[in-house]
């Protein structure tokens, strides 16, 4: 059976995000992202109510089980800039211009 940490990083696959791009809208690193993929540390409920606000199904993370009732979309509200921040961040770019093309994609989509 699959670990906690697997489903979790099987859940941001299927909302094809980076986990930089997931740890951001989740409030965390992508080095918290990745230690809690890897099983070396566990998501709190703060994390795991925010991944929850943008199509992460939680129940399915903790328990292995499909949530029956969710919809699998991603909401089209976090699309754009959640799919900016996962092409940037799958780019061959040096920081300085991750950092530059990142802020210029949220100045194109503002939060809310």
């Amino acid at each position: 059976m699959a670990t906690i940490g697997e489903r979790l990083k099987a859940e941001r696959v299927r909302l094809k995000l980076s986990q930089e791009a997931f740890g951001d809208a989740a409030g965390v690193g992508k080095h918290s992202q990745m230690r809690y993929e890897k099983g070396e540390r566990s998501p709190d409920g703060d994390y795991l109510a925010k991944i929850g606000t943008f199509g992460a199904d939680v129940h399915y993370i903790l328990t292995g089980q499909r949530n029956l009732f969710m919809d699998y979309e991603v909401p089209e509200s976090i699309t754009p800039a959640r799919q900016i921040a996962n092409d940037i961040a799958g780019m061959n770019l040096s920081s300085d211009d991750a950092e530059l093309l990142l802020a210029f994609a949220r100045r194109l989509c503002p939060p809310g």
